[in-house]
């Protein structure tokens, strides 16, 4: 309809003022009355200021006409020259000059077309055998919806069955599309079976796209676990206990329907069938079409990625219709193209390929800051593959393969400094059935330097929910191999550490969400890193000695104080309450005297209890790992700050005994605003010493470290009833692990802790019986 409109209407009046020609030797109303008598015809209204007679035919000023059917349309020509018809047909048209317009809705006007077409008679419907030019046209459009295409610098010929259609510009939007281009033209012939295509150029197309934001997901709601306010046995106690928020109630929820995407992609098959055919029918040969620079910038929130300009075309056959483009390429870079083959036959696959490079950014027209990369002259990618719509559109096949070099990036996501050297591989085989039913990875690589990683497995979903089997492996690497992959900027704390050993990870993961409680959860880490040599500011020998860190204020700036052994508020191990370790051990981590840093238990729990609520809820920290996070890194939640995280904590482990370990961090540890260590934390809240706390007092100041904002006293300021119960509950399952001794257990369960009071009051019988949920106000972990 948009080509067709302005087409429809210049036609219209070219075949109206042609009948003028045949009164060239009359007067001016004359010529005036012949060319109303035909626009009549055609449900028009035409006026022409001036009439002026020439040699061989007229000369028509200020022309302007209007069809009754299509109201909202305009054409107004500057000046028609009409040649012949003084003693035979006219033969030919030319317009120099003018505008031709519409406004109104696609719909709306299509209709109107049609009611334009009926009108013509069957001898009219090829229109007035002559020849036609026209130059200088400016031709628009404006829909209700905010869509507005416009033309300038149109111009137009037709000689015998050729036709040709120039634009100096093109402009087009709707929503948030925007389509501008230059020097385009149109080839195409006119015989007996109609008007078909031949060729069709661009100089420059340049595709603005912006596409709505993201919407912010709402934060997760933790789901609760049944063995978070009971007793647990040494072997399975989780660091932390995995709560609910405030309000919320253990529930079995329904398994998700599964997303069915086949009518969407039926209905993109079929409209990728529909636009080849309609594009194979406008042309009597093989059409061509080519944009020589061809570009697009898409946007999408504060992401921006422009690509092109690039050689654009579309090929057709008596096959389908092929559509590519290939990227432009600088000094010694190859082409990277991209193609999409769309058959004419409904019973073979739609389908499309990758394949070129090594190519530079800057080459493929990346930009500086495009989604954050930098240096982009410098970072490399090449890639080959084939993407597969089956032809009744119910599966996807992939097989990919690319590699990218060279790169650099600014991303919060990754690290707080730039990342430069990312060297990133990937292969990726495998089927999605689109009805959701299943996801097929036969194979899945992933090459970071020289770290190698692997991923294979099934998804398939049914009523019952889903199932999982899944495998994935880091094949045996060298330890300092694994550190000098990791791109400069990703860990700067790690600059200038030097590994030995080998590590190796493997696992597999079998979940079935209606059986949650049968799920198999395999992990095997053979980790033999040791650090030989650690850069000055980590070095471990300083934490021996009064240093300096950061920590957060309640209004979240980051302060440094000084800390270490020596430093006030600092409490060493010996002078420590023994009921603050086994409290520690019984609500942060339970299997720490016996893991090198990394609980493999818990980090399996942690995946089971993850798949079994369909988001996080749970983490697997311990105390090595949040000391190294407390004493080395701040807040950030960083791929960086996990990455040095771990090493760090193996490094802790290595030259520290647990005891020490166990210093460090109940030195470190926050247990309110601003209160930082276990001496501060014992006066604060008891006007006590670390060495002098109860057991009640040290399972409440434990049970505070998920949210040490959070706290559970009420108005007299004693801990609530709930909360006593639960840490009563804790007591008893201290007891059965055999971490506190049962006559301890007995006098716990006699005291009330009171805040600002020394020693615990103490009460009849077992104490309160906990009726709320002591776990309401306990965060999921971070």
């Amino acid at each position: 309809m948009r080509s067709r409109l302005p087409r429809v209407l210049l036609a219209t009046t070219v075949v109206v003022l042609a009948s003028a020609g045949t009164a060239a030797l009359a007067f001016g109303p004359l010529v005036r009355r012949a060319a109303s008598q035909r626009a009549e015809r055609f449900g028009a209204e035409v006026t022409i200021e001036r009439v002026r007679p020439t040699w061989t035919g007229v000369r028509l000023e200020g022309v302007s006409v209007r069809l009754a059917d299509v109201p909202s349309a305009s054409v107004s020509l500057a000046t028609v020259r009409v040649e012949g018809g003084r003693l035979g047909p006219v033969t030919s048209v030319e317009v120099d000059g003018g505008s031709v317009g519409v406004r109104g809705a696609r719909e709306e006007l299509a209709k109107q077309v049609d009611a334009v077409l009926a009108r013509r008679r069957p001898s009219e419907a090829t229109g007035p055998v002559m020849a036609l030019r026209a130059q200088g046209l400016l031709a628009s459009w404006h829909s209700p919806d905010g869509t507005e295409v416009e033309a300038t610098g149109l111009a137009a010929s037709r000689a015998g069955g050729a036709i040709t259609v120039r634009v100096e510009t093109l402009r087009a939007q709707q929503g948030g599309a925007r389509l501008e281009g230059r020097g385009a033209s149109v080839e195409a012939h006119r015989d007996a079976g109609g008007t078909r295509l031949s060729a069709m150029r661009a100089d420059e197309l340049t595709l603005d796209l912006e596409l709505p934001a993201q919407k912010a997901e709402p934060e997760p709601v933790p789901a609760p676990a049944a063995s978070a306010s009971a007793a647990v046995p040494a072997k399975t106690a989780p660091r932390r206990p995995v709560v609910a928020a405030k309000g919320a109630k253990e529930a079995a929820k329904p398994p998700e329907p599964r997303r069915d995407y086949r009518p969407k992609a039926a209905q993109l098959r079929k409209q990728l069938e529909k636009a080849a055919l309609a594009f194979s029918q406008l042309a009597a040969v093989p059409l061509s079409v080519e944009v020589q620079r061809a570009s697009t910038t898409v946007r999408r929130g504060d992401d921006t990625i422009h690509l092109g300009p690039g050689v654009f075309k579309i090929a057709s056959s008596v096959d389908g219709v092929t559509a590519a483009f290939s990227a432009a390429a600088g000094a010694g870079d190859a082409p990277l193209s991209v193609s999409i083959d769309v058959p004419r036959s409904v019973e073979k696959d739609v389908s499309v390929e990758l394949r070129g490079g090594p190519v530079t950014l800057s080459a493929l027209g990346v930009r500086e800051g495009d989604l954050g990369l930098v240096d982009v002259a410098k970072g490399t990618v090449e890639a080959a593959g084939t993407v597969r719509l089956s032809a009744d559109a119910s599966r996807l096949t992939a097989a990919l393969r690319g590699h990218a070099r060279a790169l650099s990036i600014r991303s919060p996501r990754l690290s707080n400094e730039v990342i430069h050297g990312l060297d990133v591989g990937f292969v990726v085989d495998g089927t999605a059935v689109l009805d959701g039913s299943s996801v097929h990875v036969t194979r899945a690589e992933l090459d970071v330097g020289t770290v190698h990683t692997e991923l294979a497995g099934d998804l398939t979903r049914d009523a019952d929910g889903f199932v999982l089997d899944a495998t994935y492996a880091v094949p045996l690497a060298s330890c300092q191999g694994l550190l000098d992959a990791l791109p400069r900027g990703l860990a700067p704390r790690l600059a200038g550490m030097q590994m030995s050993g080998t590590f190796a990870l493997r696992g597999r993961v079998g979940f079935a969400s209606a059986h949650p409680d049968a799920a198999r959860i395999e992990l095997e880490m053979a980790n033999e890193c040791r650090v030989t040599n650690a850069p000055p500011e980590i070095n471990v020998s300083r934490l021996r000695a009064p240093f300096r860190r950061k920590v957060y204020a309640p209004d979240g700036q980051r302060v440094e104080v000084d800390t270490g052994p020596g430093t006030p508020g600092w409490v060493p191990y010996g002078s420590i309450s023994r009921f603050m370790e086994a409290s520690v051990l019984t609500t942060e981590d339970g299997r720490f005297r016996s893991h090198r840093g990394f609980d493999l238990e818990a980090i399996r729990n942690s995946i089971r209890e993850n798949l079994k609520a369909g988001r996080f809820v749970r983490g697997a920290s311990t105390i090595s790992m949040q000391t190294a996070k407390n004493v080395y890194l701040e807040r950030d939640k960083t791929l960086a700050r996990k990455l040095e995280e771990a090493v760090l904590t193996s490094y802790l482990e290595q030259e520290l005994s647990k005891e020490q370990m166990l210093e460090l961090y109940l030195n470190s540890i926050e247990f309110g605003p601003m209160i930082y260590g276990i001496g501060p934390a014992a006066a604060h809240y008891f006007h006590t010493s670390a060495a002098e706390l109860s057991l009640g007092q040290a399972l409440y100041l434990s049970s505070i470290l998920p949210n040490p904002k959070v706290q559970h006293f009420g108005a007299d300021g004693r801990v609530t009833p709930a909360w006593m119960g639960y840490l009563h509950r804790l007591m008893r399952g201290m007891a059965k692990r055999r971490l506190v001794a049962e006559a301890d257990v007995e006098t716990g369960l006699g005291e009330w802790v009171v805040f600002g009071q020394p020693r615990p009051t103490r009460v009849g019988g077992e104490g309160p019986a906990g009726d709320e949920d002591p776990l309401r106000d306990m965060p999921t972990e971070p």
